[in-house]
């Protein structure tokens, strides 16, 4: 069977749940397919999640994070030279630390959707972070659908277990879910650093 599409992969969860002509399963696939998306959301970072975005700081030196925003790889104040990368800091270490304005930004710190920076900046920061996976509600097909189709099914089967109260199912589906997705973290901490040299931050000893 192909899991290349969403309606395939919808097809699978089925056939795979033994519940062909059930219509009342059927209609609840999508739940299972959106409670997976939402469990990877929460613990997967791969290099594929990686994006960048430009934000434009507001007079307070905040800025409304990305709709997709999961969590931050780097922030780094634009028009500045050199472009200075800042650290992240608590809200609370900010607001001690940085009293008065009037200096270049040295930290941000992040609170609900919002990035501010400290002391209070202008201008734009580049933003790298990590962003949700494409929602297959509404996309035919995603990356990780591509990548690593079991991912999905195993997870959207294992989601599906508690609806049918199928207990001894679910220990087989999350052993599945966690082997793919231990499988897709491996490959990809291959991919960006098996053949590259480690340096550690700071002078060396």
């Amino acid at each position: 069977m192909a899991l290349g599409t969403y309606s395939e992969l919808q097809a699978a969860i089925i056939a795979w749940a033994m519940r062909s002509g059930d219509t009342d399963f059927a209609t609840q696939v999508p739940d299972f397919v959106v409670l997976c998306e939402a469990r990877l959301n929460r613990i997967l970072r791969v290099r594929e999640m990686e994006t960048t975005a430009t934000l434009t700081l507001a007079s307070d030196g905040t800025a409304s994070l990305p709709a997709d925003y999961l969590a931050f790889r780097d922030v780094t104040a634009l028009g500045y030279s050199p472009a200075r990368s800042l650290d992240a800091v608590s809200p609370d270490y900010a607001v001690d630390e940085h009293p008065f304005d009037g200096e270049p930004p040295q930290h941000f710190s992040i609170t609900g959707s919002t990035l501010r920076t400290h002391p209070k900046g202008s201008g734009t920061v580049r933003l790298r972070y990590y962003q949700k996976i494409p929602a297959l509600a509404t996309n035919s097909t995603n990356w990780l659908l591509a990548k690593s189709p079991g991912v999905y099914l195993y997870g959207s089967l294992l989601e599906a277990a508690p609806y049918m109260f199928d207990d001894e199912r679910m220990q087989v589906w999350s052993a599945m879910f966690d082997k793919a997705v231990s499988d897709l973290v491996s490959e990809d901490h291959q991919a960006k650093y098996m053949r590259g040299q480690i340096r550690p931050q700071g002078a060396t000893p």
